[in-house]
This record gives structure tokens, C-alpha cells and sequence, in this order.
């Protein structure tokens, strides 16, 4: 395609752009993500976040997505940590598994409840000052 004054400068440009957005979701990193902790009578006793890059491509199609302020200087799991309420809020909305058991001895009343967010596979495409994550389907 030729701009009206014949330069075909504009068409170039814009398949440049095309071509380094396309190649940013090509190459964006894919990470498996999981979250878990356990409450032993209204007391943490166990937290753990699992973030790991996967050794093979997810499969899926994008889905939800979340974006995070990001500094090139730290690391993927050092943004996610300092943003993990945020986090955690975007994990719950993709599935959570709750295993509660309770018991009762004589007058002493005793629970524990694991709640583990669904280990998913997650793009990670991280720009100038952006971090953004999307769950794959």
C-alpha cells in the first residue's frame, strides 16, 4: 500500500509495527503459577506462592489478563511478591480448592483448612514498565 505521494515509507512502518507486536506475544515467557496455604485453628501455619517457567509450550487460548508495574532491574518473582494481594485477588477469579477438616474431643474443638489456588500456565510479557500477565485456557 503507497501513501497518496507515492512514498511507500508508511507501509513499511506500519508492518515494522505489526511484525514487533506480533513477535512480543511470540516470544513473551510462559510461567506456571500456584498459590497454597493452610490454617490450622484460625493460625497460618503453612504459605507458599510457586512461580516456575515450564518446560514445554502451554497450550490455550488467553483468557483473563492483569497488568503490574514493573522495573527491569527485578526479577519476575520480586515484582510479583511486591504486588501479591493484587496477584492473589487475579488467582482467585481463575479457581480456587478448599479441603476443610474439623474435629471435636471432648471439649477442645480442632480445624484445618488448605485453600490452593489452581496451578495454571500463565504469558508473561514484560515491557518498558509493564508486567503484564494472562491465563491460558
Amino acid at each position: 500500500m503507497r501513501s497518496f505521494d507515492g512514498d511507500c515509507s508508511f507501509s513499511l512502518s506500519i508492518k515494522i509495527i505489526t511484525l514487533f507486536l506480533y513477535s512480543s506475544i511470540l516470544f513473551s515467557d510462559e510461567y506456571r503459577i500456584s498459590y497454597r496455604y493452610t490454617v490450622h485453628n484460625a493460625t497460618l501455619i503453612h504459605q507458599e506462592l510457586a512461580i516456575s517457567p515450564t518446560m514445554t509450550k502451554c497450550l490455550g487460548k488467553n483468557s483473563k489478563s492483569i497488568l503490574f508495574p514493573y522495573n527491569p532491574t527485578n526479577t519476575i518473582t520480586q515484582t510479583l511478591l511486591n504486588h501479591y494481594e493484587e496477584l492473589l485477588s487475579f488467582l482467585s477469579t481463575l479457581g480456587i480448592e478448599i479441603i476443610a477438616t474439623s474435629s471435636t474431643q471432648q471439649t477442645l474443638y480442632d480445624t484445618m483448612t488448605t485453600i490452593t489456588f489452581k496451578t495454571q500456565c500463565f504469558q508473561i510479557l514484560k515491557q518498558k514498565d509493564i508486567l503484564k500477565i494472562i491465563s491460558l485456557k
